[in-house]
């Protein structure tokens, strides 16, 4: 009888060392996934933040009220305001009112 208990404790503590060994393995490879799409995304974030993502041109006839054509609208409107940002970034510093370029920015 007592030979019975201890084959059956050493049973059941072997398939629980199986059982977290499997869960262990499965999470050290899940990890490493990770990490490895971490770093991709971290590669994708920086191409973007240095606009190496320019969205190509709309090609052809765009059809009216669809939002190609309003995206058609926007680019023929685009206004550059570089000038602007210095303006207003400087009068900000130094707590003067905005004029020209940027108050337009």
């Amino acid at each position: 009888m007592k030979r019975i208990l201890i084959i059956i404790g050493f049973l059941s503590l072997l398939l629980l060392v199986i059982f977290f060994t499997v869960e262990l393995v499965q999470y050290v490879s899940a990890t490493s996934r990770m990490k490895e799409l971490s770093e991709q995304l971290e590669e994708k974030i920086t191409r973007w933040e240095k606009k190496e993502y320019p969205r190509e041109p709309l090609s052809g006839q765009a059809i009216l009220a669809n939002a190609a054509y309003f995206y058609q609208l926007a680019e023929k409107e685009i206004v550059s305001y570089d000038d602007g940002w210095s303006e207003l970034s400087e009068a900000v510093s130094q707590h003067q009112p905005m004029k020209g370029e940027g108050l337009a920015y």
